[in-house]
């Protein structure tokens, strides 16, 4: 063994947590072991990654600085802890196997997009990796979606089913290589291959003339289901009006934007106007869909988003997908491979079932994907990213979480539900579950709140929302572990508590379509004091009656009749028109609002957001969540007026307040009635209820605000309210990892049963 001359032998035993299995983070290990001439071992364990030692002091000092300060590009570490030891005279430096144990706390890593050294292989003729659909490395590739156990290794994977040629045993054994250790190593002679196969499963082609075929098929107007990562894609040509409306028809998705793929950023400059921060995250391992501005004349189909400004981009983020997009030269609707509310398929026999008549054929691979992953969704705005669905590439990367006296478990709520797990100073959520409406998806997610129960053998608590009918709700009621419920707006706020680390006071603005309040009605405009497990209302929007209750959600012009019927304000012929209906339907809809068996109480923005909509005539109808909302957000953004309505106010000075919305709903009907530009009458209205955010952070009288909640997905929102609050000396602060809408509901959860847990008695 190396030793500079008359040094002492040392030796420090190192462990490493965070995402450093399937990273490449041992063979970056043993690189920097060989490099400064360090003796011992290193392998994964329970915990992440182990590392005995020796050297000199100066040579281990160097060692361990470089662990982190040159850690591959996927690699996340979440801690480093170095123990002395005893010198025991090693010779050389090893990788070993994996260590077994019962219980496995090791983070793993998501997915990542196809790196450039992987993209130089399969588009090099002269590359035995040339136009091979499942390249990857230790720096790219499937992680989350194939790994079936801890530790990451090739056995507990589903590439366990794939021997390695002599070819790929050399780079896998080679330290000097990148694909060192890589567990999902593979080449066309050894690896996963290809097959087109037409709707009655029969073969059509396989490898490479399969890929070429469905080129073919797409550029004559075909409708293809592509196997991908995590799942199947529905894929079109993205100028093709015909095939867009077929798929419309076939999806029964009359008005939903297409997500799209192109090739690569440059595809996407030419659709989109693109901001440097859009093309970083558009260009980032996680490669999520972007959110961007479209331009004007683009070549594409009008049917992609009607009605929308934006267009949700993608870069295609595997070698499948980029061979295909080259192939092609255009880009594609990418659209998620299942039925309307179900969730994405990732079995071949599946999707030719539940697929049929959606698809008109399908190119599937025979690697199992073990674990479903939706495509991310993320939008710049006030000066960073927002996620919107946090899935693959993202999920499920834990945050830092205070230390809880027991594992909890939280369920999540009803709508675009994760789970998550509160353990040893970390909290894990999962990727995007999706709506527990459909028989499908309650079923997959029992299966995985089931996986993640027996994860811990030991005691655990399960923290749920309140209300009583959710599914989540009644699966934590069938358990035999202690629950604790977290009401659904304290959640949204206790979220963005633990992501940013904030332990102290502070008022919380949790803005969104609906949750279960204590009292049995609708809330949804609130604000909260929050202090550890106390949080009180101090604040909610003015309640109004929703007309046929659920059924408003879906028909905003039921939201604005309930309205005008709490203010004691008849609907003029120009509001009826706006809102689409007559007279006489206006008059039955308006007589239920007395009855609150058909018309529930709401404090919801997210249902004034769709009375103000209806009433202004931006959207009559919700074919999809939040269409109403968008379309009154896409009118705001072209006007830069800065006043709102008149300013707002409790009314009486009760506890908690009541904000009173009815000056505002009368300013914004004498703009009606004066043919104001509905982006005027738009603007005004958000510039309110930033008004309005300012009012209840006064109220509240601490210095940080919480802003979360589905309504600060909108972009005009978020940004208006951001900066009045700033200017009132106020420290605005939402959720950057995670999404502010019921996808970090899960987190909150977490959040909000530790506080509760840990001020009990031991």
């Amino acid at each position: 063994m190396y030793s500079e001359p008359s040094a002492r032998l040392h030796r420090c035993l190192i462990r490493l947590g965070g995402d450093v299995q399937g990273v490449g983070f041992r063979p970056h290990v043993y690189r920097l072991a060989r490099d400064e001439h360090i003796s011992g071992r290193v392998h994964n364990d329970e915990i992440g990654v182990y590392i005995d030692a020796e050297g000199s002091a100066l040579q281990l000092q160097r060692f361990t600085d470089r662990l982190v300060s040159e850690a591959p590009p996927l690699a996340r570490v979440r801690f480093c802890k170095s123990d002395p030891a005893d010198p025991i005279g090693q010779n050389g430096f090893s990788i070993e196997h994996s260590t077994k144990s019962d219980i496995f706390t090791a983070d793993i890593a998501p997915d990542a997009a196809l790196c450039e050294a992987c993209l130089a292989e399969i588009t090099d003729p002269g590359n035995r990796r040339y136009r091979y659909p499942f390249t990857n490395c230790t720096n790219c590739g499937p992680r989350l979606s194939i790994i079936t156990a801890l530790p990451y290794d090739r056995a507990n994977t589903t590439m366990a089913a794939f021997s390695m040629c002599a070819a790929c045993e050399a780079e896998y054994n080679n330290p000097g290589n990148r694909r060192f250790h890589a567990q999902p190593n593979a080449c066309k002679a050894c690896g996963p291959s290809l097959a087109l196969l037409d709707q009655s499963g029969s073969r059509i082609a396989e490898r490479d003339e399969a890929l070429i075929a469905v080129g073919k098929a797409i550029c004559a107007g075909k409708i293809v289901a592509v196997k991908g990562l995590g799942g199947f894609h529905l894929i079109c040509d993205a100028r093709n009006e015909d095939a867009i409306s077929a798929l419309r028809v076939r999806k029964h998705r009359p008005r939903k934007p297409f997500a799209l793929m192109v090739a690569a950023a440059e595809g996407a400059d030419q659709i989109c106007t693109m901001t440097q921060a859009e093309r970083r995250l558009l260009t980032s391992p996680q490669a999520p869909i972007v959110l961007m501005k479209r331009r004007p004349n683009n070549g594409l189909a009008s049917g992609l988003a009607p009605n929308n400004p934006y267009l949700g981009v993608m870069c295609a983020y595997t070698p499948l997908h980029r061979l295909l997009l080259d192939d092609l030269g255009f880009p594609v609707i990418a659209t998620s491979g299942n039925r309307s509310a179900e969730p994405i398929i990732t079995k071949t026999a599946e999707a030719l079932h539940q697929l049929q008549g959606l698809a008109d054929m399908f190119l599937v691979h025979n690697r199992r994907i073990e674990m479903a992953l939706e495509d991310s969704v993320v939008r710049i705005a006030a000066g960073g990213p927002i996620i919107l669905r946090r899935a693959r590439g993202y999920a499920p990367t834990p945050c830092e979480f205070p230390t809880t006296k027991k594992p909890i478990i939280a369920l999540g709520g009803h709508f675009k539900t994760t789970i998550a797990k509160a353990v040893q100073g970390k909290a894990t959520v999962s990727a995007h579950l999706g709506t527990l409406d459909s028989a499908q998806t309650r079923k997959q997610y029992s299966r995985a709140a089931s996986a993640l129960l027996s994860s811990e053998p030991g005691p655990i608590a399960i923290a749920c929302d309140l209300h009583p009918d959710y599914a989540s709700t009644r699966f934590a009621s069938q358990t035999k572990a202690r629950t604790l419920e977290v009401q659904h707006h304290a959640a949204h706020i206790y979220a963005v508590m633990a992501e940013r680390g904030i332990e102290t006071a502070v008022t919380g603005l949790a803005w969104d379509g609906s949750g279960y309040g204590p009292d049995g009605s609708v809330w949804g405009g609130e604000g909260l004091s929050m202090h550890g497990a106390t949080w009180t209302r101090i604040a909610h929007l003015r309640q109004f009656p929703l007309p046929g209750g659920d059924a408003a959600a879906r028909e905003p012009a039921r939201c604005a009749l309930g309205l005008l019927h709490a203010a004691d304000l008849k609907a003029s012929s120009q509001v009826l028109e706006n809102l689409g209906i007559t007279q006489s339907h206006a008059s039955r809809l308006t007589a239920l609002c007395s009855n609150r068996s058909f018309a529930p109480l709401t404090s919801s923005i997210g249902r004034l957001f769709d009375a103000i909509s209806a009433l202004t005539g931006a959207c009559q109808l919700n074919s999809f969540e939040g269409e109403a909302a968008m379309a009154l957000e896409f009118l705001a953004e072209r006007s830069q007026m800065y006043a709102g309505y008149s300013a707002p106010c409790p009314i009486g000075l009760g506890e908690p307040w009541s904000i009173d919305w009815k000056p505002m709903l009368m300013g914004l009907l004498r703009d009606i009635e004066a043919n104001m530009p509905r982006e005027m009458i738009a603007r005004r209205f958000h510039n309110w209820l930033a008004d309005t955010a300012v009012l209840v952070a006064i109220k509240g009288g601490k210095r940080q605000v919480i802003l979360s909640g589905g309504c600060f997905q909108n972009r005009v929102l978020l940004e208006t309210v951001s900066k009045r609050l700033q200017r009132a000396e106020f420290d605005p602060i939402w959720p950057r990892q995670f999404p502010p809408n019921d996808g970090a509901l899960a987190l909150g959860q977490l959040y909000g049963a530790a506080q509760i847990l840990n001020q009990e008695p031991i």
